[in-house]
């Protein structure tokens, strides 16, 4: 489909990431459009054909394959329309006979009305939120799911022993972390063989951790502060695999004070906050994952939205657990480098 000279026979990505820059483009929709463009060319290098040779079936093939890598689909849709606009403007110049991503947008059926039930809620907004937030339980809850992107039944399978806090005043609190984590201090860690029924840590699991790979994930200034108040009022476990989170007031048929936090309790605390805020609807159902609802799963789409605003692709899809490559292997080799550093280094705070 190619036609005419390239401007750029190097880079065409980079130079229409540069002609973005010359018509004074906002630097974060440029920074979203490179991460898309990284996407794109990812697939047609696997393809092993050009972006020039991108026709409508491909197109709906790269859309396919950004929900295989785990992406929701508001950012399959973000990412589809930084790629739509890479195409009108090799296609405006000639270089490219069409913008194959408009017919395959459609063809997906994306649209803007199924992504606004959403709700759109920023940092700051966010931040206000959380400050309205008394209860510990529900504090230390929110605030992992919102700087982590966790899923609720990962948070409520972490252990004593999955977190690793470099501070004298939880040296009796917190158990030997695991091996995984015994040398990176001021982390969490999620494991990816745990499934809902598994005997796992002397415990059988009420939830399972879905993520594709198991994953290291920073503690920050704040929440590491969370988490050390939190373990110094947390009721005292009634399992030996002594959880995280346990529960100080029995809210289901079957809870007792200390029992391990489940999903359900996780859901109820997050939508008691979501109710405060107007953030609610009845209409919502519980596993609607496009509901207009603040639940727990929202709270990854807010993770991932605002942090690949901040860093990197990759970064957020490590901290996600998503499917790893030979580029994910590399991050978990170098953790301090690429991962720890880059994290702290961009996550946004939550706490005034």
């Amino acid at each position: 489909m190619s036609v005419g000279q390239p401007p750029n026979p190097d880079d065409v990505y980079q130079h229409f990431l540069d002609h973005r820059e010359r018509i004074g483009r906002d630097p974060n929709t440029i920074r979203a459009e490179r991460q898309a463009l990284d996407l794109l060319e990812e697939f047609v290098n696997k393809k092993g054909i050009q972006p020039g040779d991108v026709t409508r079936t491909v197109a709906s093939e790269f859309i396919q394959y950004l929900y295989n890598q785990g992406y929701a689909e508001r950012t399959v849709l973000a990412h589809a329309r930084g790629v739509g606009r890479f195409y009108d403007y090799y296609s405006n110049t000639g270089y490219y006979e069409a913008n194959p991503m408009e017919l395959a947008i459609q063809k997906a059926n994306l649209s803007r009305e199924k992504q606004s039930r959403l709700p759109e809620v920023t940092v700051t907004e966010m931040r206000e939120i959380i400050g309205k937030i008394s209860h510990p339980l529900t504090l230390v809850i929110v605030l992992i799911l919102a700087k982590t992107g966790m899923r609720r039944g990962e948070i409520t399978n972490l252990d004593l022993r999955d977190v690793h806090i470099d501070d004298n005043r939880v040296n009796d609190q917190l158990p030997d972390p695991r091996p995984e984590i015994e040398n990176k201090p001021d982390s969490l860690f999620v494991p990816s063989n745990v499934s809902e029924g598994d005997e796992y840590n002397g415990e059988t699991r009420m939830a399972g951790n879905k993520r594709k790979r198991s994953t290291t994930i920073p503690i920050d200034d704040e929440l590491k502060q969370v988490i050390v108040y939190w373990l110094a009022v947390r009721p005292p476990s009634r399992s030996p695999a002594r959880p995280l989170l346990t529960t100080p007031d029995a809210q289901g048929k079957y809870e007792q004070f200390g029992d391990r936090v489940i999903d359900d309790h996780v859901y109820r605390r997050v939508r008691n906050v979501a109710k405060k805020e107007g953030l609610w609807s009845s209409t919502g159902q519980k596993g609607d994952q496009v509901s207009p609802n603040m639940t727990p799963h929202f709270f990854r789409h807010f993770f991932t939205t605002h942090m690949r605003d901040r860093s990197s692709d990759l970064l957020v899809r490590f901290i996600r657990g998503d499917k790893g490559d030979d580029i994910m292997d590399e991050y978990t080799h170098q953790w301090g480098q690429k991962v720890e550093r880059d994290y702290l280094n961009n996550i946004y705070k939550m706490i005034e």
